[in-house]
């Protein structure tokens, strides 16, 4: 009774909000996760705007982004048939970049239509995201070095913050929240969370980073679901 007693207090002082549950905690965790995927997008679409604003007019010979397409095409034609989707796609984004030239805007179009297109074509989302980046980052490349000075810099600063934005949403929320199309449930996404705890097999630097997307009153109601669950049997003795 005494080492029941005991656990019961601890758990009160460690809980610094609401027990909500597997399903409530889990929901919280996606929650976070689509609220920072939606504030981010805006900020970084802010971003973008300011250097479209200031590189009116400008358009840039992708050298660079054809370079790496026709490198991919010449890649997937190795398996021509298998890759006819692919290979189709890759002509179409081709003849998008020699289309009068690049600017901005033109590349933030490609990017934000870019997974949309993928599904729609029924391609494989892994390998043909994967090489459609490449041929993105190689465009955003020409424009970074073909702008005027100031729009360069801000277009690097809007840049930078599209692929740190990316970098985290692929590495870390979509642990929490499942694929594009093909989300997990809010208990899966808890049961992801408390495993990331562990001290064997666990994931410490994914734990803190989805813990930073949380409110702290979110991360006090996720610390008390961890502690309502401490020194429990699985029938809640």
């Amino acid at each position: 009774e005494r080492t029941a007693d005991a656990i019961e207090q601890r758990v009160s002082a460690l809980g610094t909000g609401a027990d909500r549950g597997s399903e409530g905690a889990g929901e919280v965790v996606q929650n976070a996760a689509k609220r920072f995927i939606a504030s981010s997008g805006k900020q970084t679409g802010a971003l973008y705007t300011r250097a479209e604003n200031l590189s009116k007019g400008v358009k840039i010979n992708p050298q660079q982004a054809i370079a790496e397409v026709d490198a991919q095409i010449a890649d997937l034609s190795q398996a021509a048939n298998t890759n006819a989707p692919l290979i189709k796609y890759m002509d179409e984004l081709k003849a998008d970049l020699v289309n009068g030239g690049m600017s901005v805007g033109a590349l933030r179009q490609m990017r934000t239509a870019m997974r949309g297109q993928i599904s729609a074509r029924n391609l494989t989302m892994t390998d043909a995201e994967r090489r459609v980046k490449m041929v993105l980052d190689s465009a955003s490349n020409d424009i970074a070095q073909g702008l005027p000075p100031k729009a360069q810099q801000a277009y690097a600063k809007a840049d930078t913050a599209y692929r740190e934005r990316m970098a985290y949403i692929d590495d870390v929320l979509k642990k929490f929240i499942g694929p594009r199309n093909a989300n997990i449930s809010a208990e899966q996404a808890f049961s992801r969370l408390q495993n990331a705890t562990k001290a064997k097999g666990g994931d410490a630097r994914r734990l803190g980073e989805m813990m930073r997307a949380l409110t702290p009153e979110e991360r006090g109601d996720i610390a008390s679901t961890f502690a309502e669950q401490l020194g429990r049997t699985r029938t809640g003795d």
